[in-house]
């Protein structure tokens, strides 16, 4: 599979998704250098519930891997938990795994059109197969 970091460039921008009972905001930056970079955030009822913060970039063996640090930086010290790419279509999904997580074990990303992507989470979950669909518009 060869791909380009370009590939990922249908997730620049900001997004938002309505879930969880509150609203999920992703920003992407463009690709450069190598590298996209984004963050999350979700909030509900006034208050922030969860940030994420994630790049896209080559790990030490030279592949495709999808780092991503979950939860709010000032609840302790943060490790990166890699999925590595698995499928990808360029420039309208791409897919990463890690079959050593807990959930998710599958992390999807696919263009929907200009102004839309849909993410889909999903794994298993206290022994029964789980999923979870972020459904993002472009923020004008």
């Amino acid at each position: 599979m060869i791909v380009d970091i370009q590939d990922f460039g249908f997730l620049t921008g900001s997004w938002t998704a309505e879930i969880w009972g509150g609203i999920f905001e992703e920003t992407w930056l463009a690709p450069k250098a190598g590298s996209i970079v984004g963050l999350g955030r979700h909030t509900a009822d006034g208050k922030t519930t969860f940030m994420e913060f994630s790049s896209i970039e080559r790990d030490k063996e030279g592949n495709w891997t999808l780092f991503m640090i979950l939860g709010s930086p000032k609840s302790g010290e943060k490790k990166p938990k890699p999925f590595k790419l698995s499928k990808s279509v360029p420039g309208k999904m791409v897919e990463f795994v890690d079959p050593l997580n807990d959930f998710p074990t599958n992390i999807k990303y696919e263009a929907m059109g200009k102004d839309k992507f849909r993410c889909t989470i999903y794994g298993r979950a206290d022994g029964k197969q789980e999923e979870e669909i972020f459904n993002f518009s472009r923020v004008k």
